[in-house]
């Protein structure tokens, strides 16, 4: 991971100074490591930390982490590129394009406008410096990186410097700028009319980052980011007291950033200085309070090092229990379908309250909330699912649709329509066909669509819950967030639309749409005729279709058969088929990571295989097409078949 290469570094600068040969080679042997894609399935030494083959980059064992310590390998490995060259001791030509592939899958899809996103930066979300900076170190290193590289692929490179530059509301500093020949190539890219601005991202483009639990959908004029998490990813990350509240950023916590934005008014550190850590977008959790680890202990961390647990400030244990505990369900993950997508997760319990039993009497564990969720990304809307949401020990529970803020003098204005008709202006609480939010300061706007789904209540009523909307000025000290943050408050319109459950109620399931750039009118589009319908909702299958773009959306959970729309699944799967013509194109990944394999039945007239990715077969069955899909080891990939 990125403090191996810090270290490396290190030992091959005392290895020039000393002239000791043997230093470097041992240094560059050892740094080498971190360049090598890591095989969850093949670890070397039990270290998890580093690159994977979709993009995620995970350090501290499970932490999704590419805005933090992957920028800081990523300047490392392309200073090592500089140290080296014309040295004769490593191939720099093979470093390059591992390097450029972190730049291309891991970096450009979690960048945008410039904006480091919030889902990839651990604790460093709760500093107040982060965002534009974090990607003006990406900047940096890849001017120098496109210096090493040649043809097409330095060409792409200038080419995305250039962008950083100019659709970043701040720009990168040079001044801030390790070398001054960095400065001088940075400032001739700029220059160069010849070198356009372009993202490394095509206009539309869905990531899912399976090994690290991230996904990230793009399309011209926003971009949807989601943080989720299980037994192989941790929930969230908080140490030396930063990121003092952080409880629910990974439970399908997400984020909507709208094209010509300066994010920070919007996002950063003071979104959550301002907005509540139980009522983060996207969030659903019990409502109680909890107490930040300087509150309950005294100090930045745990400390009982005479338990057989050993806690101390860098244990083990602390780092399993405290700072970036574990989920404790294996469900999390989806599919892509050229540039649609899936998630799905269940959520639970982190390690400290299912181990409760071994750990201090004096250790404070909590009780999760449940929820089974899906999130259906598409041209012009994200759709939400859940199911099951509620809680086991009958507490109070709120599920957030969505939460934004905006600067305090901004003129925001919430308007929308009842279900049985009418317009609706809010705060308040009633049953919606939809929502608009509209910062008419800046020009933009955010629609909500509730949709009706089986699952919904009970089969005779589908009519959505009622919805409660809020819209206040809070202030808060930036140092509730991080105790090294200055004491100067933090003002912001913070919005909140959420479904809120009373003690002791009955489990409930939801679905709506987030439509960015929503207009009232095109809102009142989705009607009955509208694009979208939900096939099932439940604990046990969600499904959607958009008719528009003939996709069809399927997250099966847990074991057994499930039937929707034509096609039978057996267990957990994430799912997208799309019908253009006389083709059917499906995709299919695991999950849970766990399974061998994924068999569907696709009914009606036999299909025969056009083109299908390694490790699918198709073959003909009673009553349809039978694709078999190898998924062991693939750790999330999708795996996809075009039939006709």
């Amino acid at each position: 991971g990125a403090n191996l290469a810090d270290i490396t570094t290190n030992r091959l600068l005392q290895g020039a100074l000393l002239d000791d040969e043997a230093r470097v080679r041992k240094a560059l042997e050892d740094q080498l490591t971190v360049y090598a894609t890591v095989d969850p399935y093949r670890l070397r030494h039990g270290v998890t930390d580093g690159y994977y083959a979709d993009g995620s980059f995970l350090q501290h064992a499970s932490v999704a982490y590419t805005g933090s310590y992957g920028k800081g390998l990523l300047t490392r490995a392309v200073q090592t590129l500089g140290l080296l060259a014309g040295t004769g001791y490593a191939d720099t030509d093979v470093l390059v394009p591992v390097i450029a592939r972190w730049v291309t899958d891991g970096f450009a899809p979690v960048v945008f406008e410039g904006w480091m996103m919030e889902i990839v930066k651990g604790r460093a979300v709760s500093r107040t410096g982060s965002g534009y900076a974090d990607s003006a170190a990406v900047a940096e290193a890849v001017t120098d990186l496109s210096g090493h590289a040649g043809g097409d692929r330095a060409a792409a490179l200038r080419s995305y410097v250039k962008h950083l530059a100019t659709a970043s509301a701040t720009a990168p500093d040079p001044a801030r700028f390790a070398s001054p020949l960095t400065v001088v190539r940075y400032a001739a890219i700029l220059a160069d009319p010849d070198v356009p601005a372009r993202d490394l991202n095509p206009a539309a483009r869905s990531t899912a980052f399976n090994a690290m639990e991230r996904t990230v959908h793009r399309r011209p004029g926003f971009a949807f980011a989601l943080a989720r998490n299980s037994e192989r990813i941790s929930k969230y990350e908080y140490m030396n007291g930063e990121n003092l509240m952080p409880w629910f950023q990974g439970e399908g916590a997400h984020y909507l950033y709208l094209s010509g934005e300066d994010q920070s008014r919007t996002f950063g550190a003071d979104h959550f200085t301002t907005v509540s850590p139980h009522g983060l977008p996207g969030v659903t959790a019990p409502v109680e309070r909890r107490r930040t680890v300087p509150e309950l202990y005294g100090k930045p961390y745990y400390d009982n090092p005479d338990h057989p647990l050993h806690f101390t400030a860098s244990s083990e244990s602390q780092n399993a229990y405290v700072y970036f505990p574990r989920g404790t369900h294996a469900h999390s993950g989806g599919a892509v379908l050229g540039t649609y997508g899936t998630a799905a997760m269940v959520q639970s319990d982190d390690v400290a309250y299912a181990q409760r039993d071994r750990l201090p009497d004096d250790f404070t564990v909590h009780r999760n909330a449940t929820a089974t969720k899906s999130w259906f990304l598409f041209d012009e809307e994200i759709v939400v699912l859940a199911a099951g949401v509620g809680d086991r020990g009958g507490r109070p529970v709120t599920s957030t649709l969505d939460a934004r803020t905006a600067a305090p003098d901004s003129v925001i204005t919430l308007t929308g329509e009842r279900t049985g008709g009418g317009e609706w202006s809010g705060p308040g609480t009633a049953r919606l066909r939809w929502l608009r939010y509209a910062d008419e300061t800046h020009g933009t706007g955010i629609g909500y669509v509730f949709l009706d789904s089986p699952g919904l209540r009970d089969a005779s009523d589908r009519r959505p819950h009622p919805v409660t909307v809020s819209l206040e000025t809070v202030t808060r000290s930036r140092r509730v967030i991080r105790t090294a943050n200055p004491d100067t408050p933090a003002t912001r319109r913070v919005f909140h639309a959420a479904y809120r459950q009373e003690a002791g109620a009955a489990p409930l399931s939801f679905a709506y749409a987030l439509v960015p750039h929503a207009t009232a009118r095109s809102l009142r589009a989705y009607d009955r005729h509208g694009p979208l319908s939900v096939l099932a909702n439940t604990t046990r299958l969600q499904a959607v279709r958009h008719s528009r773009l003939g996709l069809l959306a399927v997250n099966s959970f847990g074991r057994g058969d499930r039937s929707v729309a034509g096609l039978r699944l057996d267990g957990a799967a994430s799912l997208l088929l799309r019908r253009d013509g006389r083709e059917v194109t499906v995709a299919v990944s695991d999950p849970t990571m766990r399974r061998d394999s994924i068999t569907l039945l696709l009914h009606g007239r036999r299909l025969r295989p056009v083109r299908t990715d390694d490790g699918v077969r198709v073959s003909p069955a009673p009553g349809g097409t039978l694709v078999r899909v190898r998924t062991r080891h693939a750790y999330g990939r999708s795996f996809a078949a075009t039939l006709a």
